[in-house]
């Protein structure tokens, strides 16, 4: 009976040691698993990262031309303002009876009196 008891407490031993060594080469094999699936997650990562820093970089420079484009045209039109407000003032100068007999005086009054003349010419010398 010792002998039984004996071999069964060697067989129970043998079976332990077996299941321990299964258990530890399994747990090896899945921290191996956790560690590949982290490094391909991580470089995914990096992927996913450097591409959107490239598309965010894209929409910047898109952007930014944009904001260009509209700025020459706004200031286009604002040109084409200043010079449509010019061209109305001579034309308002030129509609008006009183400012156009002014302008014409001062010019007939440059050219009868011999000192503006004589300067005027001078100016037009230098």
């Amino acid at each position: 009976m010792k002998k039984v008891l004996l071999s069964g407490i060697a067989l129970a031993l043998m079976f332990s040691f077996t299941s321990c060594r299964e258990t530890e080469k399994k747990t090896e094999d899945v921290a191996e698993e956790i560690e590949e699936v982290y490094e391909e997650a991580k470089e995914e990562i990096k992927e996913i990262e450097d591409e959107a820093k490239q598309a965010i970089e894209e929409v910047s420079e898109d952007a930014a031309k944009k904001a260009d484009d509209l700025k020459s045209k706004a200031d286009e039109k604002s040109d084409d303002a200043s010079k449509a407000e010019s061209l109305k003032k001579k034309a308002d100068e030129k509609s008006d009876p009183a400012s156009r007999a002014e302008s014409l005086k001062k010019k007939a009054e440059e050219k009868s009196d011999p000192a503006s003349r004589a300067e005027s010419l001078k100016k037009h010398a230098d």
